[in-house]
C-alpha cells in the first residue's frame, strides 16, 4: 500500500505543479487556489482508485454520494451567481456556512444519515460526559433501518 500512496502523492505534486504553471500567469492568486485544490482532491482520488483496484474496497457509498452531488447541485449554481452578483469580501466567511447548512439539510431531505453517524452521536456522549437524547433521536428520525443481510 506504500507504493500506492507514494503513486498518489507524486500524482498529486506533479498535477499541482502543471495546473500552477498553466493557471497563474493567467488568472493570479485565483489560477494558484484552482491548481491547489485540484491537487488537493486528486490526491483522495487516486489513493481510492487504488484502494478499490487492489483490494475491492470501495469508498464511495449511495449515502454519501447522494447528498454530496445534491448539494452540489444546488450549491454550484447558487454560488455562481452569487460570485456576479456584487457583494462585500466579507460575505465569503457565512457562505461557508450556507454550503454546510445545505449539505446538512441535504442528508436529512434524503434519509442518508447512517449508523455510523449514530456512533458518532454516542462517541459525543462519551466525550461530553452527559446522554444527547435529542440529538440521538433526531439522528435516527432521519436514518434508514437497517437492511437485514
Amino acid at each position: 500500500m506504500a507504493n500506492a500512496c507514494q503513486f498518489a502523492a507524486a500524482t498529486s505534486a506533479q498535477a499541482h505543479v502543471g495546473l500552477r504553471r498553466a493557471l497563474i500567469p493567467m488568472y493570479g492568486l485565483v489560477g494558484a487556489a484552482i491548481a491547489w485544490g485540484g491537487a488537493r482532491v486528486l490526491y483522495p482520488s487516486v489513493g481510492a482508485y487504488a484502494l478499490y483496484s487492489r483490494h475491492g474496497i470501495s469508498t464511495v457509498h449511495r449515502t454519501f454520494l447522494v447528498p454530496l452531488l445534491l448539494t452540489l447541485g444546488i450549491g454550484i449554481p447558487l454560488f455562481l451567481v452569487i460570485g456576479v452578483l456584487p457583494h462585500p469580501h466579507w460575505v465569503i466567511y457565512p457562505l461557508y456556512f450556507l454550503g454546510f447548512l445545505l449539505f446538512l439539510l441535504v442528508i436529512f431531505a434524503t434519509r442518508t444519515v447512517t449508523e455510523w453517524d449514530l456512533v458518532v452521536c454516542r462517541l459525543a456522549e462519551q466525550a461530553l460526559g452527559r446522554p444527547l437524547p435529542r440529538l440521538q433521536t433526531f439522528l435516527e428520525r432521519f436514518s434508514r433501518p437497517a437492511v437485514p443481510k
